[in-house]
């Protein structure tokens, strides 16, 4: 929003730090929490939602939790699609939409998102591995066999 696209060496050591960070959980346990997005009806309710005022019923606790699950900030993949927005994507950023989408269980999405870039520029074998695994999670044994015939 500032006007400011920072370069691609700069993108790129987010995307190292952040897949570092995404891979040791990280992301999915404390720093999700402070990326959820606030209730948006009005300027009041986020705020009064930061400083935890309301009723403090359990059934408020449990809606609130619900929203903020559903609500999550899945700040790798943002950085990762960025990235490819501004500049060519590279198998580290590609690699980490394919993980997101493997995580969510959308193996074929995955693999869809693969085969729209020529094969050898992004992709490597540890970008196809969790769509093959979850292939076999699946029982999904003729994408799986499609899979790896094409990475050879």
């Amino acid at each position: 929003e500032a006007g400011i696209v920072p370069s691609n060496d700069t993108l790129n050591v987010f995307l190292y730090v952040t897949s570092t960070m995404y891979a040791t959980g990280f992301f999915s346990n404390s720093l999700s929490r402070a990326l959820t997005r606030s209730p948006a009806k009005n300027s009041m309710s986020a705020v009064m939602s930061i400083l935890g005022s309301g009723s403090g019923s359990s059934r408020d606790l449990d809606n609130h939790e619900e929203e903020s699950e559903k609500d999550v900030i899945d700040f790798p993949t943002e950085l990762a699609i960025f990235h490819d927005m501004l500049y060519t994507p590279t198998e580290k950023s590609v690699s980490l939409r394919v993980k997101r989408m493997v995580s969510k269980g959308d193996a074929s999405g995955a693999q869809d998102l693969l085969d729209s870039f020529p094969s050898n520029d992004v992709a490597k074998l540890r970008t196809y591995l969790p769509i093959l695994k979850l292939y076999c999670e699946q029982n999904n044994v003729n994408s799986a066999l499609k899979l790896f015939k094409r990475m050879r």
